[in-house]
C-alpha cells in the first residue's frame, strides 16, 4: 500500500477511506474506496504528472459503499504522480510514485 487515510467529513460524506495499492513490479494501480456517499453521489479519478499534465480520466459513476477501481500508469515516466479524487465535486489528493 502506498497511501491510505481515514477522513471524516461533513455532507455529503460522513465518512471516507481509501487506499492506493501499486503493484511492484508494474505501473498498475488499485483504488480502493469505503464511505457513506450521499444517495446518488458520483465519482471520478483523476491522475495528474509532476507538471501538472493530466495523464489520466475516469469517471466512476454512481459511488457505492465500498468499490474499487483499477488504473495503469504503463508507458509514463518513472516520477511523482497526483490522484485526484472527486466525489460530488469535494476534491482528494494523493501522491503516487512510479518507479
Amino acid at each position: 500500500m502506498i497511501q491510505s487515510a481515514n477522513i471524516q467529513l461533513k455532507n455529503p460524506l460522513t465518512k471516507f477511506n481509501y487506499k492506493v495499492y501499486q503493484d511492484a513490479a508494474s505501473h498498475h494501480y488499485r483504488f480502493v474506496y469505503e464511505g457513506d456517499a450521499a444517495a446518488g453521489a458520483r465519482g471520478k479519478i483523476v491522475v495528474y504528472n509532476a507538471a501538472g499534465a493530466q495523464i489520466l480520466r475516469r469517471d466512476l459513476g454512481r459511488i457505492s459503499r465500498s468499490q474499487q477501481y483499477e488504473f495503469d500508469l504503463s508507458g509514463q515516466p518513472a516520477g511523482i504522480y497526483y490522484l485526484g479524487i472527486d466525489i460530488d465535486g469535494m476534491v482528494y489528493t494523493a501522491e503516487l510514485l512510479a518507479n
